[in-house]
């Protein structure tokens, strides 16, 4: 029987996407295993761009883990409290599995970053795969099913954010940092398209709750008008099989829909 790792590589050649991506995003599907079995972890909601991809069909991997909720035990505690929930199927799947890097930062909330550790046997680099977790209590997720192959086939209910709410998560991201990332183009571009559109009430709660600002809402508008759509376009499609890979005017359309959403959302702060 072939292996998982055999398996991700077959499937990276026929999708001609480099192997390491499909290997990461399995080992971020048992992270989501061992949180939904949890029933210490699961009423955290997952949200993001691995959401978008595993929840709602993106075609773009992601990287990172990012949820936002409350669970039972100490911030400083999650990881290993995690990494308990792993270890069951590390023999199964062939790695070790460790943390490294957990910082807390406070805000309104607290947040909790850390780096899960996946050494998988044969291969020659360490997979990190980044964690983030905003401490605030969350009502609005919906779970939904999600099946995991490996190593025994399990069928989870991640509780995840709505489109509406992703994507005023990601309005929030871009004025936190006052410029959009490729990816949020992309995710922004793909919502919409799902049929997500920004919540009033919802953005007025959320926008602000960590370290985005109405100034740095207008400095992502501006540079965003002018950003370079190359860059973009090679950025992103790194990300993409070659099936989904994407064009200057699917750019184009993108930035064009993200501007409309972040000039939206900034006449909704405004009343």
């Amino acid at each position: 029987m072939m292996s998982w790792v055999g398996e991700a590589k077959d499937l990276a050649r026929a999708l001609k996407i480099e192997s390491e991506l499909l290997l990461h995003e399995e080992l971020q599907k048992q992270t989501l295993r061992a949180i939904y079995l949890n029933p210490r972890l699961r009423e955290i909601t997952l949200h993001g761009g691995t959401a978008l991809r595993m929840m709602y069909g993106s075609p773009r991997f992601s990287l990172d883990l990012d949820f936002t909720g409350k669970t039972p035990l100490d911030l400083q505690d999650l990881p290993g409290e995690l990494i308990s929930s792993i270890k069951p199927f590390e023999k199964l799947m062939d790695f070790n599995i460790g943390f490294a890097a957990k910082k807390i930062l406070s805000n309104k909330h607290d947040f909790l970053r850390f780096n899960l550790i996946f050494i998988v046997a044969g291969m020659n680099k360490r997979f990190r795969i980044k964690v983030e977790l905003l401490e605030k209590d969350f009502i609005r997720g919906v779970r939904r099913e999600f099946s995991i192959k490996y190593p025994i086939p399990t069928v989870i209910y991640v509780k995840t954010k709505k489109l509406s709410d992703i994507l005023v998560d990601k309005v929030c991201a871009i004025a936190g940092r006052s410029y959009a990332l490729p990816r949020n183009i992309y995710d922004v571009d793909f919502i919409v398209r799902k049929g997500g559109k920004l919540d009033p009430k919802h953005m007025e709660k959320e926008f602000g709750e960590w370290r985005e600002t109405r100034e740095g809402l207008r400095k992502a508008i501006t540079l965003l008008e002018r950003v370079d759509r190359k860059s973009i376009l090679k950025e992103i499609n790194l990300l993409l099989p070659e099936s989904a890979k994407i064009g200057l005017d699917d750019v184009n359309r993108g930035v064009g829909t993200t501007l409309g959403v972040l000039k939206e959302a900034m006449s909704i702060l405004h009343g």
